[in-house]
């Protein structure tokens, strides 16, 4: 009869894919302005951080998104001068 593994040892791979999905799941919503604690959590479970990782690369920048929003709410506001159309283009 062959000796039984260690389980903990079997569970050294899954903790470390587990490590690195939470840093790139921490990384990435904090670049994407998303909660990044929540998904550092996120990405600490098994399964569920590949699920997390994939919704975050998908997922719109919502930073980029606010900044977009500004400027429109700036192009908006902003004040345009009528074009002169009476066709004497500065002649005098």
């Amino acid at each position: 009869m062959q000796p039984q593994p260690n389980p903990i040892v079997s569970l050294i791979p899954i903790t470390v894919l587990s490590i690195g999905l939470a840093i790139i799941c921490f990384r990435v919503a904090k670049e994407k302005c998303r909660n990044a604690r929540l998904y550092l959590v996120l990405g600490l479970i098994p399964f569920v951080n590949g699920l997390a990782a994939f919704y975050l690369l998908a997922a719109p920048d919502l930073g980029l998104h606010a900044k977009i929003d500004r400027l429109n709410e700036l192009l908006s506001a902003r004040v345009v001068a009528p074009d002169d159309t009476s066709g004497d283009r500065g002649h005098a």
